[in-house]
C-alpha cells in the first residue's frame, strides 16, 4: 500500500475527482498518471479510503487508496511502470 509522502502510480479511469473526463481535458489522452501522495483520508474503512495526489502540474486528484501503487523512480525500471492487472494483451 502506499504512503504519505511516495511517488505513486495509477490509471486515469481510477480518479474519484475531478471526472476522469475533466481531467483529460487538462492532461489529455494518457492511461497512467505518476503524482505524489500528499494525503490519505482518515475516515471510512481501509478499502474505502482515498488519497489525495499532487500530479507534476501542481494538479491534485482524488483516487481510491487501494488503487494507487508505489513506484521508485529511481530504480532500474522507472520507466517501466507496470500496475497490478494491466495486461497489454487484448
Amino acid at each position: 500500500m502506499a504512503r504519505k509522502g511516495e511517488n505513486v502510480a495509477f490509471q486515469i479511469q481510477d480518479v474519484y475527482l475531478p471526472g476522469a473526463r475533466e481531467l483529460l481535458q487538462t492532461l489529455g489522452e494518457g492511461e497512467r498518471l505518476l503524482g505524489v501522495l500528499s494525503s490519505i483520508t482518515r475516515s471510512g474503512v481501509q478499502s474505502e479510503a482515498f488519497g489525495v495526489v499532487e500530479l507534476s502540474d501542481r494538479t491534485k486528484v482524488i483516487v481510491p487508496l487501494q488503487k494507487l501503487y508505489p513506484v521508485d523512480l529511481a530504480g532500474p525500471y522507472s520507466a517501466e511502470v507496470q500496475l497490478e492487472g494491466d495486461d497489454d494483451a487484448d
